[in-house]
């Protein structure tokens, strides 16, 4: 069950290095508003997401506190990005009409000017 409260109290305990990928994480002692308390590991020493005043959302298990991600939220609703096909066919339909602009395609052209334009950018996608 997802939680949310202030962190009250931050306590550095120690430090673990996956042998396999190199990475630290560093774990701390937290006591939260609401009373829970436990054990939280971050990848920064002094992470923002832990400090006094912070308001986090976690779940909790046991003594293991974990911090739950938050959407990105852009005007109001959680952003959510766009399938880059999407943005391809929009670049196209703009290449298409530069070509308009620029007198090298006929205006009636356009729409199978940008579906070329868009298989050849579909093509190149790795």
């Amino acid at each position: 069950m997802e939680k949310t409260s202030k962190v009250t109290s931050c306590l550095f305990k120690n430090e673990w290095t996956n042998p396999q990928s190199g990475i630290v994480i560093y774990y701390h002692t937290i006591e939260l508003e609401n009373g829970d308390k436990g054990h939280i590991g971050v990848k920064e020493k002094y992470s923002p997401k832990i400090q006094v005043g912070v308001e986090l959302t976690y779940t909790i298990e046991g003594d293991k506190i974990k911090a739950v991600s938050k959407p990105f939220v852009k005007g109001g609703k959680p952003f959510t990005p766009e399938p880059c096909e999407h943005k391809m066919a929009g670049m196209a339909f703009s290449f298409a009409k530069d070509l308009v602009i620029a007198y090298k395609v006929e205006i009636k052209q356009i729409e199978t000017t940008a579906e070329r334009i868009y298989q050849w950018l579909i093509s190149k996608k790795v």
